[in-house]
C-alpha cells in the first residue's frame, strides 16, 4: 500500500468513522485500489457492515437492500431487515442512526451519463448529509466516475484515490515481473517509460505482465505504438482502460481453454463468489482438479481476484468474457444453469428463522432461473420464501424502467401472491401495473382482479382510479357508477374528484360520453368545496365539445362559475373556457351574455375585457382589440390575444415586444410557443441565426417541444400544428385561436379548426400562405400608451403633459395621495390560459397600473419545505408518497443553496398532490411557490 493509500485508509478508519460526515466518496480511475482500501476500512471498524459490490446488470434498489440487510443481520444489525418493505430511504436512514457501516462499491453502476444517481439515492443522501443530529452510521460510496456536484453530496465528503508515484509503480512493476520470473522481460531501464506508459495504473501494469509470459515488451507496444508514443505526457483513462483491454484479450487468446471455459461461465456472476461457486461454474470440466489448475491459472493471470474467501473476475477481464459467451446461446444458458443451480441449493433443505437468511441467494436464483425461462422451478423457490417476499415489497411504489427486471419483480410478486386471498394491497397493485406493462394474454384481467381486491383495503387514488379503469375496459357503465358510488363513501372529496375525472374521461373514449356526463353530475354536490372542484365542469364542457354540443358546453362552464363563484381559485378559467368556445362559433352574443354573467357576478375586469377583445376579432377589428388588451399587460389571455392581433395586421416586431418576458412552460406548450414561433416566422427571422437573440431561442425551443429541427419550423408546419387535434383531453393550440382570419394567412379564406371537425386544411391551396408583415410606424391609439422594450414601470413611459400617478402594489385597493382610489384586485393564476390580472379602475387620477412581482425570501421558504416534510413523513406518508416528498426535500435544498431554478423543478415534479399536502399544513409560502412551479 503506498502512503497516500495509507494515509486515506487511515483518515476513514478514524476520523471519519468517528466524527466525519455521515457520507464519503471515494472516487477514483479503475484499477487503482479503491476497493481494497474501503474492505480494509470494513473490516478495521469495529461495527457492523455490509460490503455490497453493484457489479451492472441492472441491480434494482430492492435487490441491493435485501443484500445489505442480509449482511447486516449476520454481523448482528437487525434494524434494515425489521424495516424491509418500508420506504427504502427511510430504512437506510433508520438503520444508519446506528453505529454501522455501509459500503457500495462500484457505485458508478448506478449513475447516469450526467453522472447521477437513481433519485431514491440522491434523496438518502441528501438527508443522511443534512440530518440532525448527525447519524452515527456512516455510508461509504467507491466509484470510478466523477460524480455530479450537486445539492445531495454538498455535505458529503469526497477523496480521490490518485495513481502511485512514479517510483512506487516501478517497485510494483519489479514485484510483479520477480513473482512471474519474468525481471528479463522489461529491462530496469525501461520500467519507467512502461509505467508511465500505463498511467501508473496497478491493475493496467497487472495485465501487461500477464501477457508478457507470452508476448514480448516490444510486441506489446506495437499493439498501440500511438499511445507509447505520448507516454510522457498525462494519459488519461480512457486510454489506460484501452490499453488494459488489449493485453487482457490477448491473455484471454492465450490461456488453456479450460481456464477460458471457466472464466466465461463466471462471467455470469453478478456479484462475488466463494470457491464453491467455482466448482460449481466448472462442472463441465474433466474432474475437480482441473477446475482448480483454471482457477490457478486465472489468478496467476490476474484474471481472478481474492478477497478473504470472496472471487471476483478482474471486471474488463468479466465484460471480454461476457462478450464472447453471450455469442454462443448453449454456453450461455449452461453457464446460468450452474450459477442457478449454486444458488438455488440453498432452499432445498431450508431451516432458519432469520428473515435475511440467504436473502441475495435468492436475488441471485431467481435472476438466473428467469433467465433460463424456469418458472417452476423459481416459483417453487418463491413459496419456501413467501414470508420474506411479503415483508420486503409489502410497500414497493415504483416500477423498475429495465424491462428484464420488470419481469423478474412480476414472477416474484405472482409467486408471493399466490394463493393469498387478501391483504398486501400496495404488492397488488404493483403487480395489476407490472402486467399491465407486459400486456401479454389475459394480463390485463388478472390485472383488474388484483386491483380491485386491492381497493378492498386501501383508499389510495391510484389505485382506485386504476380499478376504475379497467372497469370500464372490462364492464359495463352501470357497473362502473356502482364503483364510483363505492368510491363515494370511501375517498375524500378531493381523491373521489380526481377519480370521477379519469373515470368520465375513460367512459367517453369507450363510446359512452352520457354516462361520462351523469358520473360528473351525480358527485358535483360532493366535491363542491374541493379546490379544484372547477374541473368538473372542465371535463363536461370537453366532453360536450366532443359530441358537438358547444353552447351546452358554455352553459355549464357558466353553471361551473356561478356555483363556485368568482372569488374561488381558478373559477376564472371557467369563464375564459367558455369564452373561447363562444368565440369559435363566431357568436358575439354569448360572448355578450358571458360578459352580463361575469358583471353581474362582479367578477373580474380583464374577463370582461377578454369577451370584448375576442368581440372585436370576430367584427375584423384588429386594432382595437389590440388596443384594448394593452390595458392589461399582466393577463397571460389578453397579453396573447393582443400579440395575436397584431399579427392579423401585420406588425410581427409588435407581436414578438408583447410576447417578449417570462411565459410559465405550460402556456408555451398550448398557445403561446406557437404564436411566438408564429411571430419569428412572419418577421422573416432565420432559425439559426444569432444564437443569442430571443427569436432564435424562442424558434429552437419550439421545434425542441415538437421534436422537429428549427429550420423545419416554417408557415406551414405551423399551420399544420395548428390543425392537429391533440387527444380528447389534451391542450392544443386550436382551442385559444380557433380563428385564423385571411388577414394573418395571406390566403382567400378564414380557417376555423372545432373539435368536432375534421381538418381545417382539407382542400385548402396553401400556396398562397405568407404570415403577414407590414410593420409600417403607426401612431399610438387615442388614449394608448405604447410599451417601450426597456423603459421603467413595465416598459410603460409616462408621456409628456399626463397628470401621471404609478401605483405599485401586491393587490387590493390602494388609496392615491389626492384622494383618489385604486381597486387592484388580487393575483389569480390560471392553468394554460396564464396569469389573470385585473384591470384597474381609479377616480380622479390618470395613471398606469404596475403590478409588482413578488419576491421571497428562500431560506424562510427552505425552512417551511423542510418542517413541511416533517409533518407529512409524521403523519406516514413516506409510503405513498415517497418520490413527492423526495422532490419536496430536493426544493428545500435548492432553496438553501440560492438555486431559484432548482427550486422550481423539484416542486414542478413534486405535483398536486404536494400542494394539497402543503395547504393542509398551513406552510403557505411553500404552498405559493408549488402553485407557481406546477403550473396552476
Amino acid at each position: 500500500m503506498t502512503r497516500m493509500e495509507s494515509e486515506l485508509s487511515s483518515w476513514l478508519s478514524g476520523t471519519w468513522l468517528s466524527d466525519g460526515p455521515a457520507v464519503a466518496v471515494l472516487a477514483g480511475f479503475s484499477g487503482l485500489g479503491k476497493s481494497d482500501i474501503a474492505y480494509e476500512v470494513a473490516e478495521r471498524s469495529n461495527r457492523p457492515w455490509a460490503f455490497e459490490n453493484l457489479i451492472s446488470d441492472n441491480l434494482t434498489l430492492d435487490e441491493i437492500t435485501l443484500n445489505v440487510a442480509e449482511s447486516l443481520e449476520a454481523c448482528g444489525s437487525n434494524t434494515m431487515a425489521d424495516l424491509l418493505g418500508g420506504d427504502f430511504v427511510a430504512s437506510f436512514v433508520k438503520s444508519l442512526e446506528e453505529p454501522i457501516l455501509i459500503v457500495l462499491d462500484d457505485f458508478h453502476e448506478l449513475l447516469d451519463e450526467q453522472g447521477l444517481p437513481p433519485r431514491e439515492f440522491r434523496t438518502l443522501i441528501h438527508r443522511l448529509c443534512t440530518a440532525r443530529p448527525a447519524p452515527a452510521g456512516r455510508l461509504l460510496l467507491v466509484t470510478n466516475r466523477a460524480v455530479t456536484q450537486e445539492s445531495w453530496l454538498d455535505q458529503a465528503h469526497v477523496r480521490r484515490v490518485e495513481p502511485p508515484a512514479e517510483d512506487h509503480a516501478v517497485s510494483l512493476l519489479a514485484s510483479l515481473l520477480a513473482q512471474q520470473d519474468l525481471e528479463d522481460e522489461v529491462p530496469s531501464e525501461r520500467r519507467g517509460d512502461v509505467v508511465r506508459w500505463l498511467g501508473r495504473n496497478p491493475r493496467a501494469i497487472q495485465a501487461l505482465v500477464a501477457c508478457l509470459s507470452n508476448d514480448s515488451l516490444d510486441d506489446l507496444i506495437e499493439l498501440d505504438r500511438d499511445s507509447w508514443g505520448v507516454r510522457d505526457e498525462v494519459v488519461g483513462p480512457e486510454l489506460v482502460r484501452h490499453l488494459e483491454e488489449r493485453f487482457l484479450d490477448r491473455t484471454l487468446q492465450r490461456i488453456s481453454p479450460e481456464a477460458l471455459a471457466l472464466v466465461e461461465s463466471l462471467s455470469v456472476y453478478r456479484k462475488t463468489f466463494t470457491k464453491e461457486a467455482i466448482q460449481g461454474a466448472g462442472a463441465g470440466l474433466a474432474g475437480s482438479a482441473d477446475v482448480e489448475d483454471a482457477r490457478r491459472e486465472l489468478s496467476s493471470r490476474f484474471l481472478l481476484e481474492r478477497r478473504r474467501n470472496w472471487f471476483t473476475l478482474n471486471p474488463i477481464a468479466r465484460e471480454l468474457a461476457r462478450a464472447r459467451i453471450l455469442m454462443d446461446e448453449r454456453k450461455l444458458r449452461r453457464s446460468h444453469a450452474r450459477a442457478a443451480e449454486y444458488y438455488s441449493r440453498h432452499f432445498r433443505a431450508r431451516n432458519s428463522a432469520s428473515k435475511m437468511d440467504k436473502a441475495s441467494e435468492f436475488v441471485e436464483a431467481r435472476f438466473h432461473l428467469l433467465r433460463l425461462g424456469q418458472r417452476e422451478e423459481f416459483d417453487e423457490i418463491a413459496r419456501g420464501f413467501r414470508a420474506q417476499l411479503l415483508l420486503v415489497y409489502r410497500n414497493i411504489e415504483s416500477l423498475p424502467k429495465d424491462v428484464s427486471a420488470q419481469r423478474e419483480l412480476l414472477a416474484t410478486l405472482w409467486a408471493a401472491l399466490e394463493g393469498e386471498e387478501g391483504g398486501s394491497w400496495s404488492l397488488r397493485f404493483c403487480f395489476a401495473r407490472l402486467l399491465l406493462a407486459r400486456d401479454e394474454q389475459d394480463d390485463a384481467l388478472v390485472a383488474y382482479r388484483q386491483i380491485t381486491i386491492a381497493s378492498r383495503e386501501s383508499n389510495h387514488h391510484d389505485v382506485w382510479i386504476l380499478r376504475c379503469r379497467l372497469a370500464v375496459r372490462f364492464e359495463e357503465p352501470a357497473i362502473t357508477r356502482t364503483i364510483i358510488a363505492q368510491a363515494r363513501e370511501r375517498l375524500s372529496a378531493g381523491v373521489l374528484l380526481q377519480v370521477v375525472r379519469v373515470t368520465a374521461v375513460a367512459l367517453t373514449q369507450m363510446g359512452h360520453p352520457a354516462d361520462a356526463l351523469r358520473l360528473l353530475e351525480d358527485v358535483q354536490q360532493h366535491c363542491h368545496q374541493t379546490g379544484d372542484a372547477w374541473l368538473l365542469y372542465h371535463t363536461a364542457s370537453v366532453i360536450l365539445c366532443s359530441q358537438d354540443r358547444h353552447k351546452d358546453a358554455i352553459a355549464f362552464l357558466l353553471k361551473g362559475y356561478e356555483t363556485l363563484g368568482p372569488q374561488r381559485e381558478r373559477s376564472g378559467r371557467l369563464v375564459e373556457e367558455s369564452a373561447f368556445l363562444a368565440f369559435a362559433a363566431r357568436d358575439a352574443a354569448l360572448l355578450g351574455q358571458i360578459q352580463q354573467v361575469v358583471v353581474g357576478s362582479q367578477g373580474r375586469h380583464g374577463w370582461v375585457s377578454l369577451c370584448e377583445v375576442l368581440k372585436l376579432q370576430t367584427e375584423r377589428k384588429f386594432q382595437e382589440s389590440a388596443d384594448l388588451a394593452a390595458g392589461f399587460p399582466e393577463y397571460l389571455a389578453l397579453k396573447a390575444q393582443r400579440a395575436f392581433s397584431l399579427l392579423c395586421l401585420g406588425r410581427a416586431s409588435e407581436a414578438k415586444s408583447v410576447l417578449t418576458g417570462s411565459i410559465p412552460v405550460r402556456n408555451l406548450e398550448t398557445g403561446l410557443g406557437w404564436l411566438r414561433a408564429v411571430a419569428c416566422v412572419a418577421a422573416g427571422d432565420a432559425p439559426g441565426g444569432d444564437e443569442t437573440s430571443p427569436e432564435s431561442a424562442w424558434l429552437a425551443e419550439f421545434a425542441a417541444a415538437h421534436e422537429m429541427a428549427p429550420e423545419e419550423v416554417t408557415a406551414e408546419s405551423l399551420l399544420r400544428h395548428w390543425d392537429t387535434f391533440a387527444e380528447l383531453f389534451g391542450g392544443r393550440v386550436s382551442f385559444y385561436f380557433p380563428w385564423l382570419p385571411r388577414e394573418l394567412t395571406g390566403l382567400d379564406q378564414d380557417l376555423i379548426r372545432l373539435s368536432s371537425t375534421t381538418s381545417a386544411l382539407d382542400g385548402v391551396d396553401l400556396s398562397r400562405l405568407r404570415f403577414r408583415n407590414e410593420d409600417k410606424p403607426r401612431p399610438p391609439a387615442v388614449g394608448a400608451v405604447p410599451a417601450v422594450a426597456g423603459a421603467p414601470f413595465g416598459g410603460v413611459p409616462p408621456q409628456p403633459g399626463w397628470p401621471t400617478i404609478f401605483v405599485t402594489t401586491q393587490g387590493g385597493p390602494a388609496v392615491l395621495p389626492n384622494g383618489g382610489t385604486l381597486d387592484m384586485g388580487g393575483n389569480y393564476n390560471v392553468n394554460q390560459a396564464g396569469a389573470v390580472g385585473d384591470g384597474a379602475q381609479a377616480t380622479g387620477n390618470t395613471f398606469n397600473q404596475v403590478v409588482a412581482g413578488k419576491t421571497e425570501d428562500l431560506q424562510q421558504l427552505s425552512a417551511e419545505l423542510q418542517r413541511l416534510t416533517d409533518q407529512l413523513r409524521r403523519q406516514g406518508e413516506a409510503g405513498q408518497h415517497a418520490q413527492e416528498l423526495g422532490e419536496l426535500e430536493g426544493a428545500a435544498a435548492a432553496a438553501a443553496s440560492g438555486d431559484v431554478s432548482g427550486v422550481r423543478a423539484h416542486l414542478r415534479r413534486s405535483g398536486q398532490w404536494a400542494l394539497g399536502a402543503a395547504t393542509s399544513v398551513g406552510t403557505a409560502l411553500a404552498a405559493a411557490w408549488i402553485r407557481e412551479s406546477v403550473g396552476m
